[in-house]
């Protein structure tokens, strides 16, 4: 019985540093700088897209430089999908009734570049967030109408 216990201590001893890294992914403030940087990537992509699109006549280089944006584009919002319900599903969302919250921003924003099925996901946290303050319920209604539109566009 001690060797198992003290097996157990060294294999806890082995994942501290896993779990400590987790628990650190949770505070506020790193969640607000991840937030803050995936708002960021995706809005500097997003502008360029839209610049680049505008252009009146485009060669065949503009061309290929939007069609590997938009691939990177769609490449990021499946990982901005998956940093973002990973961290609130181990997390939670930031409390703190915050004026400018990163984290939820970048959760709204992501959401709505996301799939139905991401959107419907994720909305239970975010209508959470509503009701105890956290989140305007004027951002809820936003990802509200999206997910109405979509539901009546689904054949």
């Amino acid at each position: 019985m001690k060797t198992l216990t003290v097996i157990s201590v060294c294999h806890l001893l082995l994942f501290l540093p896993v779990f400590a890294n987790a628990n650190d992914q949770c505070n506020v403030d790193s969640m607000a700088k991840i937030g803050a940087a995936i708002v960021k990537a995706d809005q500097e992509k997003r502008i360029a897209h839209i610049r680049l699109s505008e252009a009146a006549s485009k060669t065949l280089s503009q061309i290929q430089e939007l069609q590997a944006l938009e691939n990177q584009i769609r490449d990021d919002d499946v990982a901005h999908q998956s940093k973002i319900l990973d961290l609130v599903q181990r997390c939670g969302l930031p409390k703190g009734n915050l004026i400018s919250n990163p984290f939820l921003d970048a959760t709204l924003v992501v959401a709505l570049h996301a799939p139905l099925e991401y959107e419907l996901t994720i909305y239970p946290y975010l209508q959470s967030a509503a009701k105890t303050g956290d989140l305007s319920t004027i951002a809820l209604e936003k990802l509200e109408r999206r997910i109405r539109y979509w539901q009546r566009m689904k054949p």
